[in-house]
């Protein structure tokens, strides 16, 4: 492995290279149709020229393997000056329409709850539902992103 300046495109490129489980640089070359060398030259710290692949490769790796996007995203993450968190649900993905129920109840309780505040109701018991009803609209919305994209439409399915 080379050595990376740290935040660099070949410095992301290689970790999402290196994230895959039971990778050969040759086998992810020839998944995305580029022939060893080049994908090396995605990874190539140099000073003289920028590294990367470029983003149709890029796309077409992270599809395939979930662990090299996490790898990319972090990069872009603290590009945009923010950070990556990966939301890791133990609930089975379900339908958009699923959701209805669970919403409904965790944020009407926490309305009710936040309407008693000004008298006298517990700051922490309300504080609980609020964060009920975000761990609520946080599964709903992972379960959205996670269905498939039909590309010829550009929506979500």
């Amino acid at each position: 492995m080379k050595a990376y300046r740290a935040g660099t495109i070949s410095e992301a490129v290689q970790n999402a290279i290196e994230a895959i489980p039971d990778r050969k640089h040759r086998e992810v070359a020839a998944f995305l149709g580029i022939s060893p060398a080049t994908l090396s030259f995605g990874m190539d710290p140099s000073e003289t020229r920028p590294g990367g692949l470029g983003i149709a490769y890029v796309d077409r790796l992270c599809d395939k393997w979930p662990e090299a996007a996490e790898q990319m995203a972090l990069h872009f993450g603290a590009r945009a000056g923010g950070t990556f968190q990966k939301i890791d649900s133990a609930c089975p993905e379900q339908a958009p329409w699923q959701h209805v129920a669970c919403l409904a109840k965790e944020t009407s309780e926490a309305v009710a709850a936040m309407s008693q505040v000004e008298h006298g109701g517990c700051v922490h018991q309300t504080r609980r539902e609020l964060l009920e009803a975000r761990e609520a609209i946080d599964a709903a919305i992972h379960d959205l992103d996670a269905r498939p994209v039909d590309l010829k439409r550009g929506k979500r399915a």
